[in-house]
């Protein structure tokens, strides 16, 4: 009973999925259907058969509702029919306003008025179609034509005809296939009841079944789990130790780092004190240099002035004692010259 009933659900999951797969529609000169904003909702209200096809009669300007003689692939609320130079153009319509218009080719061959009159004055729609274009017409535009505008009337007659052996028919069968079922559904109900005591037998034994596997299976899983977090729990020690040596050697690597830098830093704060130290001693000496080079300059300008001084007394000096021997002279020479006055005079006495 439940593999009928999954095999039913597969078959409509089956079908639900090819409904909704979309197929492409080529473009070609045969008549296909269109793609409709809203779906068909075929009724023979005008009590006609479904399988017969209506001529309908192509006017020029007139909506259509049925699909068109060309195949597209967009959707639209109808189509008409129009003359441009001479030939029939398909326009179709959206939203009240023209949405798309081709060229009606049939076989390769373009359509033109003069072979809708001559050879194609009507279009041949399925019945469907046709009822379903003739209530829209009447309801969207509120065009009415009779059933003689489509030549209905023998149609109708013979589908009413149709109808009522078709209805005799059907009671008929429907009677035969009541008593058969009649029959059947006491067979079957027996069966059934039969199949229903051995199931409810098998259901208790696949029950017991399924709670020892349901025990096993959750044992596993406890043993599982319990493995399972054993793992994790020895993995997150693993990571934290392996975070912690990880620390330490980052920590270690730092302090060695930072020694490396303070070492680096004391050493080139030496070679800066060794370097500025040069750098006054070599100052101290260019300036002990300048000052021996000046005292030097001093003592040779003292020299020479204390040379020139002496030269100077020595000069002076001489000048003096030339001047002194001079005066000597001249006094000597004055004392002579007295000398000589006084012996030209005679004593007084």
């Amino acid at each position: 009973m439940k593999r009928n009933i999954q095999f039913l659900i597969l078959f409509l999951m089956t079908l639900a999925l090819s409904a909704c797969v979309p197929v492409p529609v080529p473009v070609s000169t045969t008549t296909t259907s269109s793609a409709y904003e809203e779906p068909y909702d075929y009724g023979d209200d005008y009590g006609y058969g479904y399988d017969e096809y209506v001529e309908v009669p192509i006017e020029y300007g007139e909506p259509m509702y049925y699909a068109p003689p060309i195949s597209v692939t967009f959707a639209f609320d109808y189509f008409t029919y129009e003359i441009d130079n001479g030939y029939v153009d398909i326009v179709f319509w959206k939203g009240g306003h023209r949405y798309y218009r081709e060229p009606w080719h049939d076989h390769g061959r373009r359509m033109s008025a003069h072979d809708i009159r001559s050879s194609r004055p009507n279009y041949r729609v399925r019945g469907p179609e046709f009822y379903e274009h003739r209530r829209k017409l009447e309801k969207n535009h509120h065009i009415v034509h009779p059933d003689t505008y489509y030549k209905l009337e023998r149609r109708k007659q013979k589908a009413i005809q149709k109808e009522q052996d078709k209805r005799f028919r059907q009671d008929q069968e429907r009677r035969e296939q009541q008593e058969k079922m009649r029959k059947k559904e006491d067979r079957q109900r027996q069966e059934q009841e039969l199949r229903e005591q051995k199931h409810r037998i098998k259901q208790e034994e696949d029950r017991y079944r399924q709670e020892q596997e349901k025990q096993k299976r959750l044992l596993e899983q406890q043993r599982e789990q319990d493995q399972q977090r054993k793992t994790m729990e020895q993995r997150r020690e693993r990571e934290v130790y392996q975070r912690s040596l990880e620390q330490k050697k980052q920590e270690q690597e730092k302090f060695k780092q930072q020694e490396k830098l303070r070492q680096k830093e004391d050493r080139l704060k030496r070679e800066q004190e060794v370097r500025e130290q040069k750098y006054r001693m070599k100052e101290q000496e260019a300036r002990d240099k300048q000052e021996m080079k000046r005292r030097i300059q001093e003592d040779k300008l003292r020299q020479k002035e204390e040379r020139y001084k002496q030269d100077q007394d020595k000069r002076e000096r001489k000048e003096q004692e030339k001047r002194m021997k001079e005066r000597m002279k001249k006094e000597e020479k004055k004392k002579m010259d007295r000398d000589e006055i006084n012996q030209d005079i005679p004593p007084i006495h």
